[in-house]
C-alpha cells in the first residue's frame, strides 16, 4: 500500500451527469483517483474516461460480465482508453476474466475482479452460492481470478483477512468498497468497515462514495480530508 493516503482512497463519482462529476472534482482539488461507475458510463458514454485520464487515475467500474468473447472485446475497448484500473465480475468465469486481464495487460491497465458485492449480506450469499462470502471468495472467485491472471481482487473488508492468509491471493492487490467511517451511515452496504480497520487488514485501495460526496457529512473537500487522516492513522 502507498504511504500517501491520496493514492489509497478512490472517490466514487457516482453521478448521472458529466457536470456533476466535474463539479465534484473541482470541489476536491487534492483527489488523485476517481471511480467512474455504470451510472455515469451509461449517461455520458466512455468518452468521459478520455476527459479525465490525463489528470486523474481513473478506475473504470464497468463490472464487465458476459460470454468470454464479449468480455474480452469490451475490455479491449475500455483498456485502450488507458484508465489506471478496469474491473470485471468474477462470476464471469476463468476464461472471461482471462480476456479482461489480457486486454488490461496489453495496455498497462490494472485488472480487477469483483467478487461478492458489499451490498449482499451473508444470508443472501449462502442462498445464491451455498457458501458464506468469505468461503466463496477464498475457494472460488479468488482462485479463479488468480488463474485468469487478474491483478487485484475486489472484496468487502470482511474478506481481507482471509485473502491475507491465502498462499496465492495474499500476493494480489486488494481493493475494497464497503468503507464507512464512524461518522457515516451504511447507505446500502451490509459488509462494511471503517477505513482504519480496512487498511489495517491489508487493503491497498479503498473505494468511498457517499461519505465523501454527501453534503450531509460536510463539504466533499472536508469529508475527503477527514478520510485522509483516518487512512494516515492506520498506515
Amino acid at each position: 500500500m502507498s504511504t500517501d493516503p491520496r493514492d489509497v482512497i478512490i472517490p466514487a463519482a457516482d453521478f448521472s451527469s458529466r457536470d456533476d462529476v466535474m463539479r465534484f472534482l473541482e470541489a476536491v482539488p487534492d483527489v488523485r483517483w476517481v471511480k467512474l461507475g455504470m451510472e455515469i458510463l451509461a449517461a455520458e458514454g466512455p468518452s468521459i474516461i478520455d476527459e479525465l485520464v490525463d489528470d486523474f487515475k481513473v478506475f473504470v467500474d464497468a463490472k464487465i460480465v458476459d460470454i468470454p468473447k464479449t468480455m474480452a472485446a469490451t475490455a479491449k475497448i475500455h483498456a485502450a482508453r488507458r484508465p489506471a484500473m478496469l474491473n470485471c465480475m468474477a462470476h464471469g468465469g476463468v476464461e472471461g476474466m482471462r480476456g479482461v486481464a489480457d486486454a488490461c495487460r496489453a495496455n498497462g491497465v490494472m485488472s480487477v475482479a469483483v467478487t461478492v458485492l458489499t451490498s449482499q449480506d451473508p444470508a443472501d450469499c449462502i442462498q445464491e452460492h451455498r457458501r458464506a462470502p468469505r468461503t466463496q471468495v477464498d475457494r472460488v472467485y479468488g482462485p479463479n481470478a488468480a488463474e485468469a491472471g487478474i491483478d487485484t481482487i475486489l472484496c468487502s473488508p470482511w474478506e481481507l483477512r482471509t485473502l491475507a492468509e491465502h498462499p496465492v491471493l495474499s500476493q494480489k492487490g486488494k481493493i475494497t468498497p464497503g468503507i464507512r467511517p464512524p461518522w457515516a451511515a451504511p447507505d446500502g452496504q451490509t459488509r462494511f468497515m471503517t477505513p482504519f480497520q480496512a487498511v489495517r487488514l491489508g487493503a491497498d485501495f479503498l473505494v468511498v462514495g457517499s461519505p465523501i460526496t454527501s453534503e450531509q457529512y460536510g463539504t466533499p473537500a472536508d469529508n475527503y480530508a477527514r478520510l485522509l487522516d483516518e487512512v494516515a492513522a492506520a498506515a
